[in-house]
């Protein structure tokens, strides 16, 4: 938009009226102005009098840079600014402005935005955009409708992507573990390629995509993800994680696993790229049977017994058989890798897993005894009885003891296996802070209304997920400075951020942008967010 601006000329003391048009020069980084003299001011009347353009060139300036910062509003607006500013602020101290910037340099802002208002916008569609932007100021400042926003999916590029992964896992801590998991995500549509039934894990009877996820287990922050067909099982994902990591960059890495990871050959991938490893495995492995039997009765002693977590822990190093086959060679390269085996018992774990044993067997002997077989207990019923048949005495069911006792030998016992870590809760503890991936997938799934793929074509799933991405960053941000601050005692996430967004700004022509009010309670809940909070005019 045009403005009319005023200049006098230090030779003859008129004053000339210049039409001056604002524009963002992308190779300076900066915005400039393009003046055009339009006339000269009349001293009596103040009008604005048409001059010849042989008279202007003498005098007319050359094209003047405008200062670096906002640019003045040239109307007055009235919206609510604080939890943008919080999320500018979150977006700058983790690199997130810059490396979307630099990945995006045309869309970063509008990512911004749609990122912000499905952070604000406690599951509400993206139709709702439209009354959001209205009341609030944001990074891209205009409206964003239902097909611009398909648009801005669209656009957003596996490359693109790829650098972003790059540039933010530079980033992160070097030393931490890095939590992977998987989760599904139901979908109706039958236009995209990779909804496939798979195993949900929402157990929902629906087609699902599987997206796997990287979190930092100290910075609680999502750095990484990759779509998968919804027919994938976990295991599989290990071989292309790590063909990812390699090509993004990502040196000494460690991950944390559960026991859905975990297979022979993915263990020797991960000894075969030297990265450190936790996981866990089956009890029913032979090799970690045979080091449970070793030390049952070692193991629950008063001096491997948790205090703090209430389980017996104990600790063996092993031989892991490692194996690397060569194509190029035709052969298989054998030898002995270092491993820590960590063995947990759990008493009350063993009670409650017993317990359940015992509801399945009676409500499988009651299915039995009444003639009412279910077909999909057959491999069940064979299993846990003896089943005899006969005219006089009908049918007679009793237990196989040896089954039971068998199944029952290794309840409230797991197993954890790293490359890294001696000591075993040291390992239990960051174990357990896998959860993170789970709490992420929550907040991605439930908060963000992404529980249903609410798309149509594979281009715009790429890039909403994306900016879902981006938006789960900033939850993730949030969340952990609450815990840091032991806030959710006393707030939940909803009650922070709706008591951000309340703080409203202003602008008018020729001003700077102004705050309203802000209280001392909101105040501290920017330097609880570690975030310096904005100055107002009290």
């Amino acid at each position: 938009m045009a403005a009319i601006v005023f200049q006098t000329s230090k030779q003859t003391g008129i004053t000339y009226a210049y039409e001056s048009v604002s524009y963002w020069d992308k190779g300076k980084q900066q915005s400039r102005a393009k003046r055009k003299c339009i006339g000269r001011l009349d001293p009596v009347t103040n009008e604005i009098v048409p001059t010849r353009k042989q008279g202007v060139s003498a005098v007319e300036p050359k094209e003047l840079p405008a200062k670096r910062g906002p640019i003045p509003t040239v109307e007055a607006t009235r919206g609510f600014y604080g939890a943008t500013y919080l999320f500018d602020g979150i977006g700058e101290k983790l690199g997130l402005m810059s490396d979307l910037r630099t990945c995006f340099p045309d869309t970063y802002k509008q990512i911004l935005s749609t990122a912000y208002y499905l952070i604000m916008e406690d599951k509400n569609p993206l139709s709702r955009f439209p009354k959001w932007a209205a009341t609030h100021k944001h990074p891209y400042g205009k409206n964003i409708p239902s097909q611009r926003s398909s648009e801005l999916f669209a656009s957003i590029t596996e490359e693109a992507r790829e650098q972003f992964f790059r540039l933010q896992g530079k980033r992160r801590i070097e030393n931490e573990f890095w939590a992977y998991d998987t989760t599904s995500i139901s979908s109706y549509s039958k236009c995209l390629t990779q909804v496939r039934y798979g195993m949900n894990k929402d157990h929902e009877p629906l087609p699902q995509i599987n997206v796997a996820m990287l979190f930092g287990e100290q910075s609680n922050l999502l750095f990484y993800y990759r779509k998968l067909a919804g027919n994938i099982s976990d295991v599989k994902t290990i071989q292309n994680l790590l063909a990812d990591m390699a090509f993004l960059g990502y040196s000494k890495v460690k991950l944390v696993m559960d026991r859905g990871f975990y297979s022979e050959a993915n263990i020797n991938s991960l000894y075969k790229n030297h990265l450190k490893f936790l996981i866990a495995t089956k009890t029913s492995l032979n090799f970690v049977k045979a080091e449970l039997d070793q030390s049952r009765e070692t193991m629950r002693t008063w001096n491997n017994y948790s205090q703090k977590y209430d389980l017996h822990a104990q600790s063996t190093i092993i031989n892991w058989a490692y194996a690397q086959e060569r194509p190029y060679k035709g052969d298989v390269v054998k030898s002995e890798r270092r491993m820590y085996l960590h063995m947990y018992f759990n008493a009350a774990q063993a009670v409650a897993d017993e317990r359940d044993l015992h509801t399945l067997l009676s409500n499988l002997q009651a299915e039995l005894e009444s003639g009412k077989r279910n077909p999909e207990h057959e491999k069940q019923y064979a299993k846990f009885f003896n089943i005899k048949s006969t005219p006089v005495r009908g049918v007679t069911v009793s237990a196989k003891d040896e089954v039971l006792a068998e199944a029952k030998k290794n309840y409230g016992y797991f197993v954890l296996l790293s490359n890294e870590i001696k000591d075993p809760i040291e390992a239990l503890e960051i174990y357990r802070n896998k959860d993170l991936v789970e709490k992420g997938f929550g907040n991605l799934k439930e908060r963000l209304s992404f529980d249903r793929l609410g798309v149509s074509s594979d281009l715009s799933l790429d890039g909403k997920l994306f900016v879902e991405f981006i938006a789960l960053i900033y939850l993730s941000y949030i969340k952990k400075q609450m815990q840091d601050k032991n806030m959710f005692k006393q707030h939940t996430m909803q009650e922070v951020l709706d008591e951000f967004d309340i703080i409203e700004c202003f602008e008018q022509p020729g001003r700077q942008l102004r705050l309203g009010e802000i209280t001392q309670r909101q105040i501290g809940l920017f330097k609880d967010m570690d975030i310096e909070p904005p100055v107002s005019l009290q």
